[in-house]
């Protein structure tokens, strides 16, 4: 009898001991990303194999975000462009055609808005973007919004949503709602109604998750501290504040494809990028895209088949044992 419970005692010890290794899991996926060495350039690649990745554009374009259209056909990025070794000094919103990849980029914005600050693509193809003043552009400040039928113009017009002082924007998974900061708070602005209600204070640059139910946003509560909010639109209240070490530089935020964790980059102290990635589930938090030279500035999922892995597996997936042998 004595046997049978040590023996039963030490499985059950294995067991506490390996099932953590097997039951944690990692995203993965494929990705569009900013390159981390080579800022101008757009790779797509997966999260866990870097040597599938390949770049997709190398443009005189600097991006400060980075959008992609549900079909993984557009990619919308906010960016300076490069001329004969100089930098203008306007930011536009840039269109990227991946079914033409030597076609050049359609400069959406034209230099006719000011600065353009953030924008975003729905699954319909209708860009929103927010500006900047500019003292050569006698425009308001605001929500503007580009149809898609208006957006293959040749110069596309844009129609003033909502006149405001707005950073970041966020379309809704179903086209029909945008998320924008102002200085100190966070709004959702319904495109039926033409009406904002505040969500949040103290946040800015949110990002809806893959099925409408929260957004992600950097919350500002304490200035002395980096944090991450995720705000629940059913019960109209935060959730989670996620502490992140004091001295981080929080540079970009997003989703997975199946919601299951938020998504963020800092910025390292020799101005390399940190990826990581929060489940939802138990708010753990995993380093990602370690393998990737310098880290990834910016990147988002693709809307092809997503899936996990587990994290500090015992065995090795078939498809890398496949790719060790054919070395």
């Amino acid at each position: 009898m004595n046997i049978f419970k040590n023996t039963a005692k030490t499985l059950c010890l294995c067991l506490a001991m390996f099932l953590p290794l097997t039951t944690h899991a990692q995203p993965s996926g494929e990705i569009i990303f900013q390159h981390g060495e080579e800022p101008f350039e757009i790779w797509i690649g997966n999260v866990r194999e870097k040597r599938t990745s390949r770049r997709i554009f190398n443009r005189l374009l600097l991006p400060m975000t980075l959008a992609i259209q549900k079909g993984d056909r557009y990619i919308l990025t906010v960016a300076e462009r490069f001329a004969d070794d100089e930098l203008a000094l306007a930011f536009d919103a840039y269109l990227l055609d991946r079914q033409r990849p030597r076609a050049t980029e359609k400069n959406l914005t034209q230099g006719k808005y000011g600065d353009i600050l953030d924008a975003d693509v729905s699954k319909n193809g209708d860009v929103i973007f927010t500006n900047s003043g500019c003292p050569n552009v006698l425009v308001a400040c605001g929500l503007y919004l580009i149809p898609q039928h208006e957006r293959e113009k040749l110069t596309p017009k844009a129609e003033l949503l909502l006149q405001v002082d707005a950073g970041s924007v966020d379309w809704a998974p179903n086209g029909k709602k945008i998320a924008y900061c102002t200085k100190n708070s966070i709004f959702g602005f319904d495109l039926l109604t033409k009406t904002s209600i505040k969500y949040t204070h103290h946040g800015c640059y949110p990002v809806f998750s893959p099925d409408g139910r929260h957004i992600a946003y950097i919350h500002r509560g304490d200035p002395k501290k980096t944090q991450i909010g995720l705000f629940s639109l059913s019960s109209g209240r935060t959730i989670k504040i996620i502490e992140l070490k004091e001295n981080d530089w929080l540079h970009y935020l997003t989703w997975t494809a199946d919601g299951q964790y938020i998504v963020y980059t800092l910025i390292d102290h020799d101005s390399s990028y940190l990826n990581f990635a929060v489940s939802l589930d138990r708010f753990h938090t995993t380093r990602i895209l370690e393998s990737y030279p310098g880290g990834v500035p910016k990147l988002e999922w693709t809307s092809r088949g997503y899936f996990v892995e587990p994290a500090n597996r015992l065995t090795t997936l078939w498809g890398e044992l496949k790719q060790q042998d054919a070395k």
